[in-house]
């Protein structure tokens, strides 16, 4: 899965958490999404494949 296919995913995710005015703490779910995996450094630098046990994705 790429970045974008990540990011399609999240948006569907974000869409209905917002279609039922569903927030974490007033922050917009998809700022979650985004921030927790850049927080934990889940991300590679090269941002190909955001999938656990993948090339290129590290959990620390």
């Amino acid at each position: 899965m790429t970045i974008g296919a990540y990011a399609i995913c999240m948006f569907v995710i974000y869409d209905d958490f917002v279609a039922h005015n569903i927030h974490f703490a007033g922050i917009p779910a998809a700022i979650i999404f985004i921030y927790v995996p850049l927080y934990f450094g889940y991300w590679d630098a090269s941002w190909d494949y955001p999938i656990a046990g993948s090339s290129g994705f590290r959990v620390r």
